[in-house]
């Protein structure tokens, strides 16, 4: 998510020395944020959503739909797939059909929700299975600046630590890093982490 050479930066580092384990350290950083939350927030990559109707106009998609350059997807760029029931035979539904459905979004606190809806007054069938076909993700350097914001923080975290005693570590070239895992304990240390983990939890839809 995080350039190394934007991660060195901000930690202060200037030799390649610790390369290796700082973009390990980056990645333990976005997974522990992603746990988190329960969102994603990588590069972008295809992604198939299972889904299941319960008997409304919307069908909510867990995170936003994109293009491959990172930008809101429109509904030509979704494909939609359903079953009656598990082993049912697949039936496309095309968004151009007069029965189809529109991509739609609406604001809550920080960041949109995505859902289709479905056109001609049908319905997502109460228990039908729907599989999403689209992207999700961010092109580089355009994650969400509190969500990037939260990952050097973390990592000057664990960064400034890995002397402390008592800590897993191993060395290298003479240099002890720790290997420890993040925790909430971390999420404690830093000013304001608490409050950005919770506005990027899912929220009830409606």
């Amino acid at each position: 998510m995080i350039a190394l050479s934007d991660l060195k930066e901000w930690l202060g580092v200037t030799v390649s020395t610790y390369d290796t384990m700082l973009t390990a350290l980056e990645a333990r950083a976005v997974a522990f944020v992603e746990k988190q939350t329960g969102r994603y927030f990588g590069a972008v990559e295809a992604i198939e959503w299972e889904l299941r109707g319960d008997g409304s106009e919307k069908l909510w998609l867990p995170e936003s739909p994109v293009k491959t350059d990172g930008t809101a997807a429109a509904v030509a760029d979704l494909v939609v797939v359903y079953r009656g029931w598990p082993g049912d035979d697949e039936t496309t539904l095309t968004h151009s059909d007069d029965d189809g459905f529109l991509l739609r979004s609406s604001q809550r606190g920080r960041f949109p929700r995505w859902w289709l809806h479905r056109k001609g007054g049908e319905l997502w069938w109460c228990g039908y299975e729907y599989d999403v076909t689209t992207k999700r993700g961010y092109a580089t350097s355009g994650e969400p600046g509190d969500i990037r914001q939260l990952v050097l923080d973390l990592c000057a975290l664990k960064w400034n630590l890995r002397d402390k005693a008592g800590l897993e570590s191993e060395t290298v070239g003479g240099y002890s890093y720790t290997r420890s895992d993040f925790d909430e304990n971390d999420l404690t240390a830093i000013v304001g982490a608490l409050a950005t983990i919770e506005a990027w939890r899912p929220g009830p839809f409606a």
